[in-house]
Formats: C-alpha cells, structure tokens, sequence
C-alpha cells in the first residue's frame, strides 16, 4: 500500500503545475477555509508544528473551518472570519457538504442529474466570488481538492454514496485553479488511493466524513509536501582527516583520538514526533522519510562495532559500516527526540482552542443565515445571536433528531462567547510556546569503539 500510494504522489508530483511553488516565508500568516473537516482539525495543528520544527520562524496556522460549512456560508462570513484576520495565504477546502449524500448520487434520474448539476455550479460560482474577495484585500489564495468520503469499507456501512460528487467538485477545483493561475493542493486522489486500497485504516470515521488521527496526518503530509517541507532534518558527515560536512547543523569542537570521535552536534531543525495513531500513517505514507531525516555519516572508522552516546547516555550500537552508510538520528533517544514528544502535545491543545473558538462562528453563522434574525450581523451582539438561536433551535420542534447536539452548541455558545478574546489570547500563547519548544538543542555526540 504504501508503494502505491508513492508511485501515485511521484507520478502526480511531476506533473503539478503550480503558478508559484514556494516555501512558507517566516512570519507568514496561512489560513485554512472550510467545513467542519477544518472546524477540529488535528491537520491546522499538525501543519503548525512541522513549520515550527522546520525552523520557519514566526508562522501561524489559522482555523476557519465551520461544521457543516459550504461555500455559501464561506463567502457569507469572508469578512469578518478571514479577512479581518489578516492571513497572507487562505487555503479553500470545501466540498463535502457542497454535494449531496445518499439517494443524488447513488440513483441516476432527471431530477437528480438537475440537482447535481446545480449543486455544481453552485460551487463553482461561489468558489470564484471567494478568490475575488480575497485577492481583491491582496490576499492569495490556494485551492484545495476536497478530501474522499470513505464509501470503500467492507462492513455494509458504506452505502451512502457520495464519492462521485466529490470526483466533481475535485475536477472544478483543478479547472478553476488552472484558470485563476492559482497554486493547487491535491487530497482527494491520494485520499481516494488510501482509502480503496487500505479500507482497515479507517481514515475516516464512522460517519465515513471526518478523518481519524490517521487521515488527519495523511493530509497534513500532503499538504506539506505540496508547500514545499519535504526533505531531511539535518545531514552531517564527519569524513577522513576530520573534514565535515553539514546540512541544516553546525558542528564543532571535533576531537578524534584512536577509537573516539566526538564533536557538538548543533541542528537547525528538529523532527516530528509522531505518536500513536498519528504515527500509523507511516504504514501508507512514508513520513519519515520525507520530512524526519536527520542523518549522521562517519566514514573513517575502522572495521568493528561501536557505541553511540548523546551528552553521555548510550543511543545505540553500531557498526563501522552502518555508520558510513548513515545513522538515522531521528529514530533514536536523543535530547531533541524528548524535545519532539512534548512539542507534539501543542497539536491537540490547539485542537482544544480552535474547536471551541470554531463553534462560536458556527453559532453566530446559524444565527444570522436564519429567518428569524433581524437588523445587521454583527460578531459581537452577543444577546441578538443567542435569542436567535433559541427560535431557530425552536422551530424544528421537540422531535428534532439534532435538538440535543445544537443545544448544547448553543450552550457552548453562551458559556464561551464572553471569554472569546481569552481563548484567542490562550491560541496565540501556545503557537508561541510551540515555536520555542520545537528550537533544537545542540548536544555532544560520541562514538567510541566496543572492545
């Protein structure tokens, strides 16, 4: 699987026609706009933490994602909820509730062929009025196929079809990116790849919707890779006559002496921890190798094994030949492997935030997209949107499968939306924490022969 899965993001690879490919610049604001696949994500998080532990210093990663969110309601709220913000780049991902699931796709009739239709063009309008708005505040946008609706499970819960539309809205998504001369971010093929020929990951849920940890880690790599992060951590070669070569790390005070070498290892970045079911993506994408490479080359030791230490504790041994071939230091119990571990608890903390902060927009959009709102939406007219939303949540009466969940959204709501700056305020100190969590410490490497 995870050859195929290769092949096919080498084979694409090649062929993209980005308008501009480049790198995240330092202190670059990137905003991702979409649906409730945005709204909790792990991927905005994940994203966050592999520009920190790049090194790209002062980035942020910003959540606009609403649940149930579609390209109406993203042009509804542009203004206050992603321009206002000041992003330098919007990342548009939507889709998923742009299509229909269920009896459109999965039965072919005149009418269904006119609602798809429609539904279609729908987005394609207003995904255009989007990218005006945008590059009309000199804001760029990037387009994003949407990610795949898991309808390849073998348990029977996969009958709701909806992959088709999506096929769709992927194909619109690529027509409009060649026409506006914009970058593209491709999920929906590796996704679709993923998820056929790996049904047991599970990358997504049980809705068959949202991804899992798994899929969330799929697409961040994606993502990441098409933006440019891909490569090694460090490379470092320590060669005959104690000449070095080095790549992203410095090294210094060099002593070689019969059967020791030690010197300090100071890197510039620092790789990405994964853990649990984030770490299983490495079973369909290889993350490690295309973003965790930190490699340590000796070349001149003589035939025999050897220990390696970091700061004095054992890492490992070795032999002469596995360390002319390359030790993968990234694999190993190093400072900075302790250093990854902690920075990555940063990804659901901001999870945390934003999911609570994504709410209070959910609220407010439900409140004035219904009838029942009068006078001029305003963000901060706390008391207009909470009458609203009680009558809106009134109005489908005591049987309404959802009254219990948008209860307690709207509960939500009125608990947090007076705390709202608190919560901004608590976003922007873990980013920051964050960054200086993901700053490398340099450390003294030794490898001593075994006797």
């Amino acid at each position: 699987m995870k050859k195929s899965l290769c092949m096919l993001l080498m084979t694409f690879f090649a062929a993209l026609l980005f308008a501009d490919t480049y790198p995240v610049k330092p202190g670059e604001k990137i905003m991702f706009l979409g649906d409730s696949i945005t709204h909790s994500s792990y991927y905005t998080g994940l994203l966050q933490l592999m520009l920190d532990s790049r090194g790209v210093p002062g980035t942020n990663v910003m959540n606009s994602g609403i649940a149930g969110g579609k390209t109406t309601g993203g042009l509804r709220r542009i203004q206050h909820d992603v321009i206002d913000r000041n992003p330098d780049r919007v990342f548009i991902l939507f889709g998923m509730n742009d299509v229909g699931r269920g009896e459109l796709y999965r039965t072919d009739s005149p009418e269904n062929f006119k609602q798809r239709k429609a539904g279609l063009d729908k987005f394609s309008e207003n995904l255009k009025k989007i990218i005006r708005r945008l590059e009309k505040e000199k804001i760029t946008p990037v387009l994003m196929t949407p990610t795949a609706y898991d309808q390849y499970q073998k348990d029977g819960k996969s009958d709701r079809c909806n992959e088709p539309g999506l096929s769709d809205i992927a194909q619109i998504v690529r027509a409009t990116a060649k026409e506006e001369n914009l970058d593209l971010i491709e999920l929906h093929p590796f996704m679709t790849d993923a998820l056929k020929k790996h049904p047991e990951m599970r990358l997504c849920g049980n809705d068959l919707v949202h991804p899992t940890a798994t899929g969330h880690t799929l697409m961040t790599a994606l993502i990441a890779e098409q933006i440019g992060l891909a490569g090694s951590v460090a490379e470092v070669t320590v060669g005959k006559d104690g000449k070095t070569v080095s790549k992203f790390a410095e090294i210094s005070e060099l002593q070689i002496t019969p059967g020791k070498i030690s010197f300090r290892y100071a890197p510039e970045r620092m790789a990405v921890a994964l853990t649990g079911k984030f770490a299983d993506v490495e079973k369909i994408y290889p993350f490690s190798e295309k973003f965790n490479r930190e490699i340590l080359k000796i070349t001149s030791l003589a035939e025999g094994s050897y220990k390696l230490y970091a700061n004095g504790a054992e890492l490992g041994s070795f032999t002469a030949a596995d360390f002319a071939k390359g030790i993968d230091l990234s694999r190993l119990d190093t400072p900075n492997r302790k250093r990854a571990e902690k920075a990555f608890n940063a990804v659901k903390e901001i999870r945390s935030i934003n999911s609570t902060l994504r709410y209070l927009e959910q609220c407010r959009q439900i409140a004035f997209g219904s009838k029942f709102f009068t006078g001029t939406p305003d963000p901060k007219n706390f008391d207009a949107v909470t009458e609203t939303l009680e009558k809106w949540r009134e109005s489908y009466g005591p049987k309404w499968p959802y009254r219990e969940y948008y209860g307690n959204v709207i509960d939500s709501y009125r608990k947090n939306a007076p705390k709202e700056a608190e919560y901004f305020d608590a976003l922007e100190n873990t980013r920051i924490q964050l960054e200086k969590d993901t700053r490398p410490e340099a450390y003294i490497i030794t490898v001593e022969k075994i006797r």
